[in-house]
């Protein structure tokens, strides 16, 4: 990500139509998935959004590895650290997941799955 002051966009690029539009753009898409997010948060227990998640991340190995911090997960599923960390433990004793530090192990995908019950949690 780029930081650029807000002066200098304002004195160079104010009048540049097609980056005010690409900025306009990219914020209402993060609004968008923000508040869908939020909703789902709403809705579903944190045990059906964390299944939700790891099924988007996982590819086609047996595994995942995290790309961000369990806080910063956390905080994307709307919930905090210490309740994100008991219901992967609770995952992990239902031995659907195995968590190694960064690298989450998928043990049994099928269960993830119906876990998920097919909420797509788009990242933002």
């Amino acid at each position: 990500m780029i930081a650029i002051p807000a002066a200098i966009l304002r004195e160079k690029y104010f009048d540049n139509i097609k980056l005010l539009h690409h900025l306009v753009d990219s914020l209402s898409d993060k609004l968008y998935v923000t508040i869908n997010n939020s909703s789902y948060n709403f809705v579903y227990p944190l045990i059906n959004r964390l299944a939700s998640y790891l099924v988007e991340q996982h590819i086609d190995k047996n595994y995942i590895i995290l790309n961000s911090s369990y806080l910063e997960i956390a905080q994307f599923l709307g919930t905090t650290y210490r309740h994100l960390n008991r219901t992967l433990k609770e995952m992990e004793s239902r031995s659907i997941i195995r968590c190694d530090d960064k690298k989450i192990h998928i043990l049994d995908i099928d269960q993830l799955g119906e876990l998920s019950k097919n909420i797509y949690i788009k990242p933002l």
